[in-house]
């Protein structure tokens, strides 16, 4: 059986099946190898911060993503835990997304020399929080406090429930980002937010026009800022009794 051969690597795609003879339906079908253009494969050496940990290949067609994926059973760091780095021209932390041979493109040393990267660990107990509160927000009460000190721990648990805000730090209530994100998700998270925020117009605009009667936690000003009003009254005609003439 012939079969094509492509950068020294012979191929033969299991899911391709062609009739030998059209005119002759009965007859015995015949595998055929199918070419991938194109496909190359790179050594990729892996080192710690204390050395080397291992050596794998990837190809032309893989991202980081697949990489990663096998660096987990190589060595049996989660996929959440690598940062994976490229210093061959400055330090690049490579993004999952991405093709692996992207790297290779902006390197002059080519295919021969390998890919040379640093496996850096995350921090595994901030990535568990973040997955925590992704699916529930006010599980920010249950952290340790280090990590209900981590603005991306609040930013993602005020994202999926805005009242989480309630339980986040004084300083996070204070941090206009934050407090945008809680609002746009639940506009009563804004009774949580700093005395200054419920005076900023675009917060409270953000909060109304989720939660009408959140108009109630707006400073005065807003209470009679004719804007603020619309969209108050436009989300629930009940807030009303909140404007301030």
């Amino acid at each position: 059986m012939a079969a094509a051969v492509i950068s020294d690597l012979l191929l033969i795609q299991p899911d391709y099946w062609h009739i030998a003879n059209s005119s002759a339906p009965f007859r015995k079908r015949r595998r055929v190898a199918t070419p991938q253009a194109g496909l190359q494969f790179v050594q990729v050496y892996v080192q710690g911060l204390s050395g080397h940990l291992c050596t794998t290949s990837a190809s032309s067609f893989e991202k980081v993503s697949d990489l990663k994926e096998r660096l987990a059973n190589l060595i049996s760091v989660p996929v959440y835990e690598q940062q994976l780095v490229w210093c061959g021209s400055g330090n690049v932390v490579l993004q999952d997304a991405d093709p692996v041979f992207n790297v290779l493109r902006a390197s002059s040393s080519g295919l021969s020399a390998g890919l040379h990267l640093t496996l850096v660990r995350n921090d595994a107990e901030l990535y568990k929080a973040l997955d925590v509160v992704t699916s529930n927000g006010f599980a920010l009460a249950r952290l340790a406090p280090r990590l209900q000190k981590s603005r991306e721990v609040v930013l993602a648990a005020v994202a999926r429930h805005g009242l989480s805000l309630g339980v986040a730090a004084v300083s996070h209530r204070a941090d206009r980002e934050v407090v945008l994100t809680a609002v746009a998700q639940d506009g009563y998270a804004l009774q949580f937010a700093d005395q200054r925020l419920s005076a900023d117009r675009q917060v409270v605009a953000t909060a109304v026009a989720r939660q009408g009667r959140a108009l109630q936690f707006a400073a005065p000003s807003l209470q009679r800022d004719e804007e603020v009003i619309r969209l108050a009254l436009s989300a629930n005609p009940s807030a009303v009794e909140f404007i301030t003439r």
